[in-house]
């Protein structure tokens, strides 16, 4: 009895609302090294119950985390369950009605066959574990019942998969493959934003729930992911919202939702344009400012518009001001995080330290023409940066200038590669420069010229 055919033997359907199940290394040697039949071995090895809608451990299943499962939590389908794997310590009760009710039965081993009386009439379950279960997913523990993001190779999660915890993903660490994103598992508050393009650039979508298919405009095309779980949120007292402490580095954080809530996005000093506002547009309600920080929000696209300034936490834009930013501009006291006005320029400054060792190898910077001219946009790309330090940068310099000028600066936001718009320079002899949050000198220098 073979029904919902499977696409290959690698792509049977595991699916769990918020966490995963995961198979030993020798599984998944299988399961991509090789095109036989191999479905038996993998799920023999899986650590929680699995329901099968074919006998014999076929076709579609689902895997079971300890809990109760209604008509509507069965993805598989109500009236479809025909056998079913049970690890020992495990015991899954299967009710012929939905709500727990009807004629029932326990299963505590595998079960290859339900039996002619209980074939395809499930549409309940209760599954009891063993005191303690955890599921290995990939390189990482999970505990049951932890929420955790799940992408897959394929729509209506199905195929190869990836378990994600919070952080960031670039291309990689996509150990479902590059442009291979179809859809995916989110828990209840987590957000999840997906880049087209490396180093968290390109076109971004944020995701907030369980998505069978991510559509047509951003299937297989995701090359860098950023996922967010739900802070705790402290007491306020009403009519005057506390801002909550800020954790990691600093970045302004801007939110869908009045009181920093919704989904949110983090960015860095720069000019982030409509199609750059991963949580959407016209849609900023509140926003969390470092110290010394400026963040212009502006009302229409190409930073054109009604624009207003902010330079503290703002639980809320106004209502002049919400829901309508379409373009904004972030900008930092500068590297190091001094204001511009601690280093007035008739200051004496000490010689700088000796160089420090740096963590930036063979960093490479490159620019298309050695001569530039002055109405040209001047683009600089870098290469080999440090993954995830957020706070390296390069910027453009006059031949000559200190180590400690800034000059036309920006933060690599923890991207091995990308490129910086300079933007026009009047006429001179430049250097282009690379900088680890850690050091002090430049790691890697450029020389190039502009003409008139």
């Amino acid at each position: 009895m073979a029904r919902l055919a499977r696409k290959s033997p690698r792509n049977v359907f595991l699916a769990a609302a918020a966490t995963c199940v995961a198979f030993t290394a020798h599984a998944q040697e299988h399961e991509y090294g090789h095109h036989g039949h191999h479905d038996d071995d993998r799920a023999a090895q899986a650590a929680v119950p699995i329901a099968y809608v074919s006998a014999n451990f076929e076709g579609g299943a689902q895997a079971l985390t300890p809990g109760r499962y209604d008509t509507n939590q069965l993805t598989i389908g109500t009236d479809q369950l025909s056998s079913l794997r049970v690890p020992p310590g495990w015991t899954v009760t299967v009710y012929e009605h939905g709500g727990f009710r009807g004629r029932s039965r326990v299963f505590t081993q595998d079960s290859p066959w339900l039996g002619n009386d209980f074939n395809d009439i499930a549409s309940s379950l209760v599954v009891e574990g063993p005191a303690r279960v955890q599921l290995q997913v990939q390189t990482q523990t999970v505990n049951v019942g932890q929420p955790t993001v799940v992408l897959y190779r394929d729509g209506n999660f199905a195929g190869a998969w990836q378990a994600m915890q919070p952080g960031r993903y670039d291309i990689g660490q996509l150990t479902i493959g590059n442009d291979q994103l179809s859809s995916l598992r989110v828990p209840p508050g987590w957000t999840v934003t997906v880049y087209d393009l490396r180093g968290f650039n390109g076109r971004a979508r944020v995701f907030t729930q369980d998505t069978p298919w991510v559509g047509n405009d951003f299937n297989d095309i995701a090359s860098s992911i950023i996922v967010d779980a739900p802070q705790p949120v402290a007491p306020q007292p009403q009519m005057q919202p506390q801002p909550l402490p800020r954790q990691g580095p600093d970045a302004v954080e801007i939110f869908r939702d009045g009181n920093f809530a919704g989904p949110s996005q983090q960015v860095y000093p720069g000019r982030y344009d409509t199609g750059q506002i991963a949580i959407g547009n016209d849609q900023i309600s509140s926003l969390r400012v470092p110290p010394g920080w400026t963040v212009t929000l502006y009302e229409h696209a190409a930073s054109q518009g009604r624009s207003r300034q902010f330079q503290t936490d703002t639980p809320w834009v106004g209502n002049d001001f919400n829901d309508i930013t379409s373009s904004l501009l972030v900008e930092a006291p500068g590297p190091g995080h001094r204001a511009h006005s601690e280093r007035a320029p008739e200051q004496f400054v000490p010689p700088l330290p000796a160089a420090e060792p740096e963590d930036l190898a063979s960093t490479n910077l490159h620019v298309a023409h050695r001569v530039w001219r002055s109405d040209d946009a001047v683009l600089l790309d870098f290469f080999n940066m440090p993954e995830g330090d957020s706070f390296a940068w390069v910027t453009v310099v006059k031949v000559n200038a200190r180590d400690d000028d800034w000059g036309t600066w920006s933060y690599t936001s923890g991207a091995v590669a990308g490129q910086f718009n300079v933007g026009q320079l009047a006429p001179g002899e430049y250097e282009a420069r690379a900088f680890t949050s850690k050091g002090t000198r430049a790691a890697d220098r450029l020389r190039f010229r502009v003409a008139r």
